[in-house]
């Protein structure tokens, strides 16, 4: 729990009347504005496969007089998408956005063609990689704003790729790339637990790939600037220091031009890393494996179950299905009140959503257990006359934990609303209080000033998780 300090104002706090949360002071310097170039434009995938730009013929890439020469006329689909691919990695080489304008009009052209299903995903990431183009020309990823027309659209481009029918069978290399930048753009916004499964995902198929590696490692050196738990922080940082070690091995699989400059990055960061780390004492003397996880078989299979699905409220679990991860550690941190302060409200918020997500899990649990080892209906499901609706329904005891789970679990929501509303004392009255409403003004729907710019990593994460639930694009491709 944390710690609740009952201490006297001073005069630098007496008139705020607001909460004041310590933290330990951070051992990483991190650029607060480099969240973006960190984990997604210094590393980024681009469109390139052999490392060359488009050089041929009466090309004459440095002159403004043959943008219109940048044409797909005649062209068939497989040159058309190579050209627009090497357009959009030459505008970005020069920051150009005439030259990305024009790549968004060949990309309006070919996406009316009859193209196949691969080429429609291939397409889907181009597009992506041109609002990158945009967004870097428009220097919005070095923004802190919340809101980023260029930053959706990437995104969401991104989304359609992988869903797309035609994504399975591009080519091993571009299914890592377009992993390896949702994951990084997944990251910039601050969804960084669920970038991590993006780049495992690249992994999965490649397992030197360099760029998912790499950013993976920056992800875990940035995370490791966030927990307020220094033990947490320290495995963190030396899951970053590893991770880049295997960007940088000798089979690391570097697609396209630039692997030199690229381990020069790499091994500067790491080695940033170990001047804050002793990586070497952290990996001797911690014991990730040595851990009890149940004293019964029916709880060790589910909280190994839990350490698998990396479900465990503990940032641990989030390096992979550690026995050391096998709890859910993770609390506030210690928050100071003025004395004969109440309890803070925020306290018994966290409780109950970290209650009702456990419990939640367990449910799901079981009833994922039943469904899956046991075809004998329970016996409460035993003499229930029910109705034959014709339409193949499934009803028992098993299914209703699962759909109790999944009502539970959106609730949660809500009350992670409210939670945000208390702690950062946004003022919202608690009956309009809910996930979609907390980040908008009442009067006019618009962003709050105090979130719009805000450098809270973590709770820009939050806000847009609530598209996946609300905006319409979002739900389509979530």
């Amino acid at each position: 729990m944390p710690r609740l300090r009952q201490s006297p104002r001073t005069e630098e706090d007496s008139t705020s009347g607001k909460l004041w949360v310590e933290h330990r002071a951070r051992r990483f310097q991190i650029s607060v504005r480099g969240i973006g170039s960190f984990s997604c434009n210094l590393i980024q995938s681009t469109n390139r496969l052999d490392g060359r730009f488009y050089n041929g013929g009466t090309w004459n890439m440095n002159s403004q007089d043959d943008l219109e020469r940048w044409s797909i006329d005649g062209q068939s689909n497989d040159e058309a998408l190579l050209l627009v691919g090497e357009l959009i990695d030459f505008a970005a080489d020069q920051s150009s956005a005439v030259y990305t304008d024009r790549a968004f009009s060949l990309l309006d052209a070919l996406s009316k063609r009859d193209l196949s299903n691969t080429d429609h995903a291939l397409l889907h990431y181009f597009r992506s990689n041109a609002w990158e183009v945009r967004r870097q020309s428009r220097n919005e990823h070095r923004s802190w704003a919340w809101e980023l027309a260029a930053s959706e659209e990437q995104l969401l481009e991104l989304r359609r790729s992988i869903r797309h029918p035609g994504f399975d069978d591009l080519d091993r290399i571009r299914r890592c790339q377009i992993f390896t930048n949702l994951g990084n753009q997944m990251n910039t916004i601050g969804r960084f637990i669920e970038a991590i499964a993006y780049w495992d995902k690249a992994l999965e198929i490649l397992p030197n790939f360099a760029m998912a590696l790499a950013n993976k490692a920056l992800a875990f050196r940035h995370y490791a600037s966030t927990v307020y738990d220094e033990g947490h922080s320290d495995l963190l940082g030396l899951f970053a220091h590893d991770c880049f070690g295997e960007a940088l091995a000798e089979n690391a699989i570097f697609e396209g031009e630039g692997e030199e400059r690229l381990r020069v990055q790499f091994l500067s960061y790491q080695t940033e890393i170990e001047s804050v780390f002793d990586v070497e004492f952290i990996r001797q003397n911690v014991d990730l494996e040595d851990h009890g996880i149940g004293e019964t078989d029916d709880e060790r299979s589910y909280r190994t179950w839990c350490l698998q699905n990396r479900l465990f409220l503990n940032p641990l679990n989030d390096l992979g299905p550690l026995p050391i991860a096998g709890q859910d550690i993770f609390t506030l941190p210690s928050l100071t009140t003025s004395i004969g302060a109440p309890m803070p409200e925020t306290i018994g918020l966290f409780n109950q959503i970290k209650q009702e997500f456990v419990t939640a899990r367990y449910l799901f649990y079981e009833g994922l257990r039943a469904t899956q080892t046991n075809n004998t209906p329970h016996f409460s499901d035993g003499n229930v006359l029910l109705y034959d609706t014709l339409d193949s329904p499934v009803y028992g005891l098993a299914v209703e934990k699962m759909r109790l789970t999944y009502r539970m679990a959106y609730s949660v929501f809500d009350k992670i609303g409210y939670f945000i509303n208390s702690y950062f004392d946004v003022g919202h009255s608690l009956n309009w209080v809910n996930f979609r409403n907390v980040w908008y003004s009442k009067k006019n729907k618009k962003l709050l000033s105090s979130f719009s710019d805000s450098q809270n990593w973590p709770l820009r994460g939050l806000f847009w998780l609530s598209k996946d639930f609300f905006d319409q694009e979002f739900k389509k491709t979530a």
